[in-house]
């Protein structure tokens, strides 16, 4: 198997808008962790505690990967940044690196499963306002 290469700048520009993307995953979850709790505070009733348990633990599961992927972009941004460290921005561009598809693979993964994860909690939170 054939190992895509690409510039340090694509390379570069991919961590740039994974990073970004990441932290405004992150902060949404401080916006929808503020609303779990208040379906926390508002219903006592027995009925909302298994669902609410549930979804309380797979926020804290998202938090964590998404905390390591960030963690992880972060680091593949410094060794890219220690490979081209002293070349100017043309030989930058004309050095091809292997591809970092293991971390795009884990970003795109999350973006989708978070994505699909937003929306079940949305509507469970809908469900107990």
């Amino acid at each position: 198997m054939n190992q895509v290469k690409k510039s340090a700048m694509q390379l570069h520009i991919d961590h740039q808008l994974w990073a970004s993307e990441l932290k405004y995953f992150k902060e949404e979850f401080s916006i929808l962790d503020k609303y779990l709790l208040e379906v926390a505070k508002k219903n006592t009733v027995k009925d909302a505690m298994p669902g609410l348990e549930q979804h309380q633990n797979k926020f804290i599961l998202q938090r964590e990967i998404l905390d390591e992927l960030l963690h992880d972009v972060n680091e593949h941004e410094k060794e890219l940044a220690v490979k081209v460290k002293g070349l100017n921005e043309i030989q930058a561009e004309k050095m091809k690196l292997d591809d970092h598809e293991e971390v795009r693979d884990r970003v795109q993964t999350f973006k989708k499963l978070y994505s699909e994860y937003k929306q079940e909690l949305l509507d469970f939170i809908g469900q107990w306002m």
